[in-house]
């Protein structure tokens, strides 16, 4: 049996799942649920096993509170692909690049991974790591509380402050860097479809005056805004 694992599986969902997954078990060996000897027992191999299954897993379950913290404030991504949109037509003027930049991108790179899937693929390497990015903030997040929790229950109050504002100033940086990565990804998109002239892309004709350049033809779906 083979069994393939993508780039989206590895970065958006393994392992920010790996941190959720080490977060329960330092809890768990604090509150003395987890019997540490005898896990050590156990084959490596399984060992290795249950936690790259676990941490799959716990990376699909925790991904709509990564995504819900995302649109903190509300409208901040589509202010932010509205801004690559302008971007991109103020760097490639003409009719194409407007007709592009009122298109749905996930639409356009699908038409483009169709014919050039070797070019497309930086694209997907860069939103994969901006979900990556993203989704491990919001387990730093998560995270925070509990380190704080220990400057009452631990020894090291001080440390365990120092701890958790650290935690939030690198969940709450990693949200906006996983957002700066995949804006890059949109633009990216853009760009090459720009220059993809060989596939049959499902480029808008150019708009009529008065029609806005920054919004696209079609509403797109929540999947899509992530």
């Amino acid at each position: 049996m083979n069994i393939s694992v993508g780039i989206y599986d590895l970065f958006a969902y393994a392992i920010p799942g790996s941190l959720y997954l080490s977060l329960l078990i330092y809890i768990s060996d604090r509150q003395g649920w987890l019997d540490a000897e005898g896990l050590a027992g156990l084959p490596t191999s399984l060992l290795i096993a249950t936690a790259l299954i676990l941490s799959y897993v716990l990376g699909h379950l925790t991904y709509p509170f990564a995504s819900l913290l995302d649109r903190i404030p509300r409208g901040r991504v589509d202010a932010a692909m509205a801004a690559v949109r302008r971007a991109f037509v103020e760097r490639a003027p003409g009719e194409r690049a407007e007709a592009l930049s009122r298109t749905d991108l996930f639409l356009i790179q699908a038409g483009a991974e169709i014919h050039h899937p070797e070019a497309v693929a930086e694209v997907n390497r860069l939103r994969a790591m901006g979900l990556m990015v993203r989704n491990c903030a919001a387990a730093m997040l998560v995270a925070s509380p509990i380190a704080a929790s220990e400057a009452l229950l631990g020894g090291q109050p001080a440390f365990a402050v120092a701890t958790a504002l650290l935690l939030v100033a690198l969940g709450v940086a990693g949200i906006q860097r996983g957002q700066r990565l995949r804006g890059w990804a949109s633009a990216k998109t853009l760009e090459l479809c720009y220059w993809i002239t060989d596939a049959d892309l499902p480029i808008p004709p150019p708009a009529s005056p008065g029609t806005s350049r920054d919004r696209p033809q079609k509403a797109r779906s929540p999947a899509q805004r992530q």
